[in-house]
């Protein structure tokens, strides 16, 4: 049958992991509780460092409880922030915007898989330390990208014997 289809159409494979991304988008569940949490834009301009963003810049934290949120940086000193209940505003203004600030760019940097954007090159050794190291596992290949060939003490076949 793969090879049916790809005589027929060789993008097919393609199309298929797009719609079954574009399905798990688009989860009404998911969706109408997102559209019935509190937004605000948090301002973080008083921290000494600004805010990076990466390839995987969402946090979702908890979003079952009240203290849910989801967080995503969308300036160097603005953070976006929605949450389950109105006291999480209150909470999060209690925190010192340089505790958010290494905490944000601590979160998206160890989830990033190809891409830091920062403001100048000050960062090199932060995002050289932090990236991708705590990656999520990818939806459609959960190996990809994390291959290990077998150790070298453990012949892989030997080949005198058939």
């Amino acid at each position: 049958m793969d090879e049916y289809l790809a005589m027929r159409d060789p993008l097919v494979p393609v199309k298929m992991r797009v719609n079954l991304i574009i399905k798990a988008l688009d989860n009404e569940i998911l969706c109408t509780h997102l559209n019935q949490m509190t937004y605000a834009i948090v301002d973080l301009s008083a921290a000494p460092d600004q805010l990076l963003t990466s390839d995987r810049p969402v946090q979702f934290f908890n979003l079952k409880e009240p203290y849910g949120l989801v967080s995503m940086p969308i300036s160097p000193t603005k953070l976006f922030v929605a949450v389950n209940e109105e006291w999480t505003f209150d909470k999060l203004r209690r925190v010192h915007p340089r505790k958010i600030v290494r905490e944000v760019n601590t979160y998206v940097v160890s989830r990033a898989r190809r891409f830091v954007w920062a403001q100048d090159s000050t960062w090199e050794e932060f995002v050289a330390n932090t990236m991708g190291t705590n990656l999520e596992p990818t939806p459609l290949f959960p190996g990809i990208g994390h291959y290990e060939p077998p150790p070298s003490h453990v012949p892989l076949a030997d080949p005198t014997k058939p």
